[in-house]
């Protein structure tokens, strides 16, 4: 028998979630904003259709993404949500019925924390979807030829997510450890001598420290997932179901040692 958590949800499986109501989960979702433009309105406006909602709007970087575990783990320690979704203004999409095939997805690998895959905005085809490489701030990161090699949705020992559609179950024994450790969200930066000459900032995202951080409470089970269709709204719509980029393997940044 083929282990579900590695093969593929099945096309029938897929448009039964379409087509069925699910159980309506309860839900902390945070939509942080930078500038207040956001493309993700068509996607919040069909959240409260297929779950109880409770909605935490903040602004800003690390201080906006601390307010809103604070705010979902406070909802979950009184009872009043289950699950924390972030989603990120810059996110189209594209899906029809997405949370409900998101939640699913999730139910059927058994994931304490699954999220989408979005590409860098950027010609070069890279991901922001990562898995360990020895150097914590530059893991190796997938491209969107590496995506469509591995199952529509699929984890690694070493996985490093993203937070721009994240879904994580709050009920799992590693949030209780996480909050117990004061960890927290944050992005991180160091300084590495060039090979070549002088120096180079590195750049640690707060998302791929919290995956690091959450792996070590507990949540082994993390899972990437292409399932939903998305486009990474910048210059370009930069999409997540198909094929494209310079890169076919991540190469590295060198020039600025940048891994967002």
């Amino acid at each position: 028998m083929a282990d579900p958590t590695t093969t593929d949800p099945s096309k029938e499986t897929l448009e039964k979630v379409k087509a069925v109501s699910v159980s309506r989960p309860r839900v902390a979702v945070s939509i942080p904003s930078g500038n207040g433009m956001r493309v993700n309105g068509i996607a919040l406006a069909q959240l409260p259709g297929c779950a109880e909602v409770m909605m935490i709007e903040v602004v800003g970087a690390a201080w906006s993404w601390n307010q809103s575990w604070c705010t979902a783990i406070a909802a979950w320690e009184h009872g009043m949500v289950d699950y924390f979704l972030i989603l990120h203004e810059d996110l189209k999409i594209r899906t029809d019925n997405w949370f409900p095939i998101l939640f699913h997805e999730m139910q059927r690998v058994d994931a304490d924390i699954i999220s989408a895959v979005v590409p860098i905005k950027d010609d070069r085809g890279v991901t922001s979807t990562a898995r360990e490489s020895g150097d914590p701030f530059s893991p190796h990161r997938y491209t969107m030829a590496d995506i469509f090699r591995e199952p529509v949705t699929f984890s690694h020992p070493e996985l490093l997510l993203n937070t721009g559609l994240m879904l994580m179950d709050l009920r799992r024994p590693w949030v209780k450890e996480f909050v117990d450790r004061n960890y927290h969200w944050a992005c991180e930066f160091g300084i590495k001598r060039r090979e070549d000459r002088g120096f180079m900032v590195q750049f640690m995202s707060e998302d791929w420290r919290f995956s690091r951080q959450a792996r070590e409470c507990g949540a082994t089970r993390q899972y990437a997932t292409r399932a939903i269709a998305l486009d990474h709204v910048g210059s370009w719509y930069y999409p997540n179901d198909r094929v494209w980029g310079r890169w076919d393997k991540d190469k590295g940044d060198v020039a600025a040692g940048r891994g967002d």
